[in-house]
């Protein structure tokens, strides 16, 4: 909380992180195409990948997630 994280701050990014993130939605030929965000396969597998994530506060400022949860 000092850092300005909330729980679900924290909760939404790390499922972003895994899950994916709409970052587009793409229209061709009378069909929606959804682009979605997320870390690769690989590391989505490994919890040293999730461990080792940055996360992003409310001010912009990147922090270790290890630092906040």
């Amino acid at each position: 909380a000092t850092l300005g994280f909330s729980v679900a701050d924290v909760a939404r990014q790390v499922r972003a992180a895994i899950f994916g993130l709409e970052a587009h939605t793409y229209s061709a030929d009378r069909e929606d195409i959804d682009v979605r965000v997320r870390l690769d396969e690989e590391s989505r597998r490994r919890l040293g990948s999730v461990e080792a994530m940055w996360v992003a506060s409310r001010t912009g400022e990147m922090v270790p997630l290890s630092e906040v949860a």
